[in-house]
């Protein structure tokens, strides 16, 4: 059987490599919603900022409830304002958070009601001394990873400053 390999990708899983149809290939990723195309590239950014947002969307929520206490949608357009829309994030990932801030002791809350107006009562969390002390060794941290990302230096820069990231 004749074969045009210009209609097929090579692909690499853990067991070795195979090739893959480049329709076939279309079709997995238009159809996945772990990976998106962007700049070319599937699932490498989409997946990459997920990752990294998860790791500090904890401390995020804990800062803000430390700065001033807040109910779920009011944290969430905190967060959103704040990054100028990067970190805005669902209630799915937001009360989870929010939860676990609760059960580790980090943060209380109680029912609101609203004054005059007739609205629902709201949850509003505060955040507690551990939690306050919580934050403080979060945040060192954060400044260590940040020391260690910075000490990698040129590995992170484009190709043109002096890195090895071709663009």
């Amino acid at each position: 059987v004749e074969t045009n390999t210009s209609d097929f990708a090579p692909c690499r899983l853990s067991a070795g490599r195979f090739l893959l149809t480049k329709k076939r290939a279309a079709s997995i990723l238009s159809n996945t919603k772990h990976f998106e195309k962007i700049e070319g590239v599937a699932g490498v950014e989409s997946r990459f900022s997920r990752q990294m947002k998860k790791g500090v969307l904890e401390m995020l929520v804990l800062g803000l409830v430390c700065e001033q206490p807040g109910h779920g949608y009011e944290l969430l357009g905190r967060l959103a304002a704040r990054s100028s829309g990067f970190l805005r994030t669902k209630e799915g990932t937001l009360y989870p958070i929010l939860y676990r801030l609760e059960d580790d002791g980090f943060i209380s809350s109680s029912w609101q009601t609203g004054g005059a107006a007739r609205t629902a009562p709201k949850k509003i969390y505060t955040a507690t001394a551990a939690g306050r002390r919580a934050l403080l060794a979060m945040q060192e941290e954060w400044r260590a990873l940040c020391r260690c990302v910075q000490a990698c230096g040129n590995v992170l820069a484009p190709e043109g400053d002096g890195g090895n990231v071709q663009t």
